[in-house]
């Protein structure tokens, strides 16, 4: 009995020293800073966040927004017919419709309630035109880069050096990847398996084995994904062509009554001429590059437009609508200014 009482022990100091072995094999796997971290790479993180959100722009013709998508099916009337929208295909109609009249003011009415969903994915429902007019002027436009996508699944390794631990697991879908991109800030440590399959606009795969050959292929690539966002991007040549009138204007509220009666001329050589008021309104107008964002400011020789006069972010660029915004107060202040063709 004493044998077999002895032979016991052994087996379980035996046992105790093989886990103790793999459990030490386990850390020394994480010994080593990983390269290719994403959670250090704000950058990249950012240009990869706009790659996986949720696409915004899509339905713009219809919500003239790129804050969110409205949601399937939903009824909306343009210019006197009303249409049940059942899928994306039905943006052409739309489109068809508007295209019918150049000279007339495209008009789009929603029929209430209706769903949408933000660039987080996050979802929403709105149940009258207030409510879809105030979310509108509270939220901060997104520019998604839906040309590009990677191949899922999508390898990952996160790790933990506090606590040792590191885990392998697949991100199967872009939403899953973007929601992944705002949680990296929980991890010391999160990377790519590489390599990975990428999907260029022209539905080209490339193979990618590091962070700067993605980071580089997605610069590539940037300015198609613009192209797709705003088909003529030119704001120079469209806000020269005939006149303007501010079709919106928001600063707490909305103010665009205190500006239907102007009509105002965009001049090549930079100046402007703003007719409404019992003398011609006269002043200048340009437009730059910031930190790869297009801006226009205004200036203005009449004090009732002197809200107009901030350093505007384009946002939209279409034949017949020009989109801006500027945000101040650390975010808290934020200004809409719409100008429509006449």
């Amino acid at each position: 009995m004493k044998t077999l009482k002895n032979m016991k022990n052994l087996l379980i100091v035996v046992i105790l020293s093989l886990v103790s072995f793999g459990c030490e094999k386990e850390e020394l796997t994480v010994s080593t800073p990983p390269e290719n971290n994403l959670v250090t790479n704000l950058t990249l993180r950012n240009k990869l966040s706009r790659i996986t959100q949720y696409e915004t722009s899509v339905d713009n013709i219809i919500d003239n927004t790129n804050c969110f998508t409205v949601n399937f099916p939903y009824t909306i009337t343009v210019n006197n017919q009303t249409l049940t929208l059942q899928d994306e295909s039905d943006y052409q109609t739309i489109k068809n419709i508007i295209d019918e009249d150049d000279s007339d003011n495209d008009v789009v009415t929603f029929s209430f309630p209706i769903t949408v969903t933000y660039y987080d994915y996050s979802v929403q429902t709105f149940v009258n035109i207030q409510e879809f007019n105030t979310a509108i002027a509270g939220c901060v436009s997104s520019q998604e880069l839906a040309c590009m996508q990677f191949n899922y699944p999508v390898g990952i390794k996160t790790y933990d050096s506090q606590n040792l631990l590191a885990e392998t697991f697949s991100i199967g879908s872009k939403k899953a990847l973007f929601e992944l991109l705002n949680e990296l800030d929980n991890y010391d440590a999160v990377t790519f398996n590489y390599p990975l399959l990428f999907i260029t606009p022209n539905n080209a795969t490339v193979i990618l084995t590091n962070n700067q050959e993605l980071d580089t292929t997605i610069n590539n690539f940037i300015s198609d994904c613009n192209t797709v966002i705003d088909p003529d991007p030119d704001f120079n040549d469209i806000i020269t062509q005939g006149s303007w009138y501010v079709s919106y204007f928001f600063r707490d509220t909305d103010q665009t009554d205190d500006y239907e009666i102007y009509d105002f001329v965009f001049n090549g050589d930079g100046t402007v001429s703003v007719t409404g008021e019992s003398s011609p309104i006269g002043g200048t107008w340009v437009s730059f590059n910031d930190d790869s964002e297009l801006k226009v400011v205004f200036v203005f020789s009449s004090s009732n437009l002197e809200e107009l006069q901030e350093d505007w972010t384009i946002t939209e660029v279409t034949q017949n609508v020009v989109k801006m915004e500027h945000i101040s107060g650390g975010g808290d202040d934020i200004r809409k200014l719409h100008f429509t063709k006449n």
